[in-house]
C-alpha cells in the first residue's frame, strides 16, 4: 500500500475539510497574527481577549503534535523496554485530576459570579474567563469525541462536525479580519467579537 493513497484507503482518516492536517489552524494562526501587525502598526490598543487569542494559536499550532492511539499493553512494554520514558501523573496525583482542578477552578469562578455578582451578559465577562472557558470547551469536546471512535475510525458524524467546525472558523475569521483591515473595528460591538473570538479559542481545543 503506498503512502499516498493513505486517505483513500482510509477515509476515516481525513483531516477537516480533505486538506492537509493542521491547514485551518494555519491559516486561522495567519488571519490573527495578520491583524495584530496591523492593529499595532496603526498604534490601536489591542482588546485584551484577541491579545490571549494570538498568544493561545500561536503556542498550539508550535506545540501540535501528531498522536498515536495504541494499546495500554503496547505502552507498558515500550516503557519496560525503554523505547517511551514511564508517564508519571503530575504531582503523582490521581489520572485526570489536574483536568477537574482546572475545570472546577473555571466552573467556580462562573458560578460564584452568576450568583453573586449578577453576571448575565457576555460583556460583563472578564475576557481571561472566556478564552479559558472557551478552550477547555473545545478540549473536552475532543476527548468525547475521541471516546466516540475506534483507533483508525471516527463516525461519520464526528467527520461532518469537524468540517462544519472548520468551515465556520474560517468564515468567522476571515470576516473580523476584513472588518480589522478596513480599519472598521469600532463599529463591531464588544459582545460579537467576544463571540467570534471565542469560537476561535473552541476550535483550538478541539483540535
Amino acid at each position: 500500500m503506498s503512502a499516498g493513497n493513505d486517505n483513500a484507503e482510509n477515509p476515516m482518516a481525513r483531516p477537516p475539510l480533505g486538506l492537509p492536517v493542521g491547514s485551518v489552524r494555519a491559516l486561522v494562526t495567519i488571519l490573527i497574527l495578520a491583524v495584530v501587525v496591523v492593529e499595532t502598526m496603526r498604534n490601536h490598543e489591542l482588546p485584551a481577549l484577541l491579545n490571549v487569542t494570538v498568544l493561545i494559536a500561536v503556542a498550539h499550532y508550535f506545540n501540535s503534535r501528531r498522536y498515536v492511539r495504541v494499546s495500554a499493553e503496547t505502552i507498558e512494554r515500550l516503557e519496560r523496554d525503554g523505547q517511551i520514558p514511564a508517564e508519571k501523573h503530575p504531582l503523582y496525583l490521581p489520572r485526570y485530576m489536574m483536568r477537574v482542578l482546572i475545570l472546577a477552578a473555571f466552573g467556580g469562578v462562573g458560578y460564584y459570579m452568576y450568583t453573586v455578582h449578577g453576571v448575565r451578559t457576555v460583556s460583563d465577562v472578564p475576557e481571561i474567563m472566556i478564552a479559558g472557558a472557551s478552550y477547555l470547551l473545545g478540549a473536552t469536546t475532543r476527548v468525547l469525541f475521541s471516546r466516540d471512535s475506534k483507533p483508525g475510525q471516527a463516525p461519520r458524524r464526528i467527520r461532518l462536525w469537524n468540517d462544519l467546525n472548520a468551515m465556520v472558523v474560517i468564515l468567522i475569521v476571515v470576516g473580523i479580519s476584513l472588518v480589522y483591515f478596513l480599519n472598521e473595528s469600532e463599529a463591531l460591538p464588544k459582545d460579537v467579537r467576544n463571540y467570534i473570538l471565542a469560537i476561535v479559542l473552541y476550535y483550538f481545543g478541539s483540535r
